[in-house]
């Protein structure tokens, strides 16, 4: 798996195209990351004891993993990824300025 929690993507492709936030989780089995306000819907809320009035809130969605790129924080583009095996070290570098990620 390429893209870990806490990486900056950006979003190639559906309703967000061109949107850059910050993984905030990964699900290897699904294929699917969340992203920090990307793919933002509103959930109408029943009243309940713990929300007594109801309301609209706010949850963020799923995007698929092949919908997704990593964004490379020194040349600040998105790039593929190839990994560096330095002895036991295996370390993850930009295709495009080979800096370490």
């Amino acid at each position: 798996m390429k893209i870990k929690k806490g990486d900056s993507v950006k979003i190639i492709t559906g309703n967000n195209r061109n949107k850059i936030g910050e993984v905030l989780s990964v699900d290897k089995k699904s294929g699917k990351v969340i992203v920090k306000n990307v793919n933002v819907v509103k959930k109408h809320l029943k009243a309940s004891k713990s929300n007594p009035h109801g309301g609209i809130a706010d949850k963020t969605l799923p995007v698929q993993l092949s919908n997704v790129m990593l964004v490379c924080p020194k040349c600040s583009k998105p790039t593929r990824v190839h990994y560096e095996l330095s002895g036991s070290n295996k370390t993850k570098k930009c295709t495009k300025c080979n800096n370490q990620i």
